[in-house]
């Protein structure tokens, strides 16, 4: 950090604090998950700058501005380069000689949640009030087949199928577990002609559909 090009404001005020070396570092927060930017140096305020931090109420926070000069020679322009702060029980004080020793904490996203770190809050009590409201959604009806490795669906005067994790056979199970209800029961006979023999296949199924619990049963030759 090239010291030439700095300029320091307290509260809004430009100072003049006295330092012998001063680094910008990005660490590691003390015991924490995250980094943050900070001073690495310290300051000494005199005269009428030691004056504004003596003045000050123990309650006082003051803020510091550390700036820098744009580069280029004929620059005016500075920008921020570091905020911090600091309380009048973070300085060492010299009545004395008239200086104080300033101790500075970074000012940052971070800087309110540091602050209330260590409070205990009653959950419950700062829980929001609750209010109602309505939602519509449009419903949706399931078709299944017992043993079947899609599940049909139908929302909205659109239809399509979607495969199952887990293939059910059990209808108890569908109708106690996931809350199917029967639809309809048919029988399906397959006839095959086979050197002049019938031979007649009959395959039973169940239809369930997710919805109301009641059961219609529906035969069809």
């Amino acid at each position: 950090m090239n010291v030439k090009d700095l300029r320091f404001k307290l509260g809004g005020v430009e100072i003049h604090p006295h330092y012998s070396e001063l680094k910008r570092k990005f660490g590691k927060e003390n015991q924490q998950e995250f980094f943050r930017e900070s001073i690495e140096g310290s300051l000494t305020l005199i005269g009428a700058d030691y004056l504004l931090v003596k003045n000050a109420s123990i309650e006082d926070i003051l803020y510091l501005q550390i700036e820098q000069k744009d580069k280029g020679q004929l620059s005016t322009q500075y920008q921020v380069i570091f905020e911090g702060y600091f309380s009048k029980t973070d300085c060492e004080i010299d009545s004395d000689n008239r200086t104080c020793k300033v101790k500075i904490s970074p000012r940052d996203e971070y800087t309110d949640i540091m602050k209330g770190i260590e409070n205990k809050y009653d959950l419950i009590k700062l829980a929001p009030g609750l209010t109602q409201i309505g939602v519509s959604k449009r419903p949706i009806v399931q078709v299944y087949i017992a043993g079947s490795p899609t599940i049909s669906n139908y929302l909205a005067g659109t239809h399509y199928e979607t495969e199952v994790s887990n293939v059910v056979t059990d209808n108890k199970e569908l109708t106690d577990k996931n809350f199917f209800a029967f639809f309809a029961a048919y029988n399906e006979v397959e006839i095959k002609a086979m050197n002049r023999q019938v031979i007649i296949a009959l395959h039973s199924k169940r239809v369930l559909v997710g919805g109301k619990d009641n059961e219609t049963i529906m035969n069809k030759d």
